[in-house]
This record gives structure tokens, C-alpha cells and sequence, in this order.
């Protein structure tokens, strides 16, 4: 008798382990992002308080240094979230491609040993 899920265990299983897998990677990010925005807290924080020791006939001169501080800032911040976001594009093309070697080692496996699908089972 044929079981009547449109799935097999190991493709549940491979499902949630990529749905976990996901999960995990979104966390990372999440982390990241909470990081990096505590470093441009610290950061702005730190530039306010330069500006507030400036002596008052150089406040043109500092807004100009504190500008280009925060400017720099923005882009390592930019740059970090860039290098997260290309880690987790490698990351899935990785997942999705253990997957299809699976399904295909699976099916490779079914049609060596003459084992039916669940869906030929169905028809016979």
C-alpha cells in the first residue's frame, strides 16, 4: 500500500532543515543590522560630543570633519550589510543546491534499485 503524503520523510526533513536553515541565516542578519546600529549610535554620539568641544570660531571646520566622520561611518555601515546580504545569497544557492543533488542522488537511487514513486503506486 502506498502512503498518500505528497512527501517523503527525507523531503520533509530537507524542507525544515532549509527552513531552519533560513531562520538561522535571518537571525544572523538581524544581529548584524541590531550591531552595526549600535556602532552608528556610538559613533553619532561620540561625533556630538567632538562638536561640543570645538571652540566656537572652528564650528565650520568641524562640521565639515564630523560630516565626513559620519559619511565614512554610513559606508562601513553600508558596506558590512552588503557583505551579510551576499553571505546569505552564497548561503541559500549552497542550501538549494545540496538539495537538488539529494533529490537527485534520491531518484538516481529509485531508478537502480527499481523502486516506484508513490505517484506510480497511485496508477497501477
Amino acid at each position: 500500500m502506498a502512503c498518500s503524503l505528497p512527501f517523503t520523510d527525507d523531503e520533509v526533513e530537507a524542507l525544515v532543515q532549509k527552513l531552519t536553515d533560513e531562520d538561522m541565516v535571518r537571525q544572523k542578519a538581524i544581529l548584524d543590522l541590531a550591531f552595526q546600529f549600535d556602532n552608528a549610535r556610538t559613533t553619532k554620539d561620540d561625533l556630538r560630543k567632538a562638536y561640543k568641544k570645538c571652540p566656537s570660531q572652528a564650528y565650520e571646520l568641524c562640521d565639515v570633519y564630523l560630516i565626513e566622520k559620519e559619511l565614512h561611518q554610513l559606508h562601513l555601515d553600508e558596506e558590512a550589510l552588503r557583505e551579510t546580504l551576499e553571505e546569505q545569497a552564497r548561503d541559500e544557492k549552497e542550501r538549494e543546491e545540496k538539495i537538488r543533488q539529494k533529490q537527485d542522488e534520491d531518484e538516481e537511487f529509485m531508478l537502480e534499485f527499481g523502486v516506484k514513486f508513490d505517484s506510480d503506486y497511485e496508477s497501477d
